[in-house]
């Protein structure tokens, strides 16, 4: 698969907002380490994954049915506990 300079420059500006962004979400929780989790939608997911390894960042690969049932699971526990 081709990818011209403009989509390539794109794809690295995200996946540095990504980065900036998680490293935002660490220091104002005090986290040391991170998993990330992402669901593998299509190729979309690989470009971000090959950085976190690059970065040595742990990632998982989440299954959408299981997380979509989760998130559900989740919200009806909240409505249960509030």
């Amino acid at each position: 698969m081709l990818v011209n300079m403009n989509t390539k420059k794109l794809i690295l500006e995200k996946i540095l907002y990504c980065e900036e962004w998680l490293k935002k979400l660490m220091n104002q929780n005090k986290m040391e380490k991170v998993i990330v989790g992402m669901e593998p939608t299509g190729h979309y997911w690989l470009n971000l994954a090959h950085f976190l390894k690059e970065q040595n960042i742990k990632f998982v690969v989440v299954n959408p049915i299981g997380s979509r049932s989760l998130k559900f699971q989740l919200v009806i526990l909240d409505q249960i506990l509030s």
